[in-house]
């Protein structure tokens, strides 16, 4: 049976944090839910033309952000926080 675990990342290069955020039966669910996470995170951020330009910026936020969609929610300032799902095989070992 497979199943699809949406997952969340922010940073890059050698400080990249992956997480594992939900797992779901339908693909279609996951699909569903990497959008709302998308949506929500991505309320967070505004364009902003710098040095390096287009780079995305975390609004002024007193505190970190809490999502209804990843209570694990990492963020940094400058990358965001994205999402996607992947699919695997569940085992079933018994």
């Amino acid at each position: 049976m497979k199943i699809y675990v949406v997952m969340g990342t922010t940073d890059e290069y050698s400080a990249r944090e992956i997480w594992l955020v939900r797992a779901f039966f339908s693909k279609k669910e996951a699909e569903e839910y990497v959008v709302k996470a998308d949506e929500w995170a991505n309320a967070f951020w505004i364009p902003r033309r710098s040095k390096l330009d287009g780079i995305r910026c975390l609004l002024d936020q007193p505190k970190k952000p809490e999502s209804p969609f990843d209570p694990n929610m990492k963020m940094t300032y400058y990358t965001g926080t994205d999402y996607w799902y992947e699919e695997v095989e569940l085992e079933n070992m018994t």
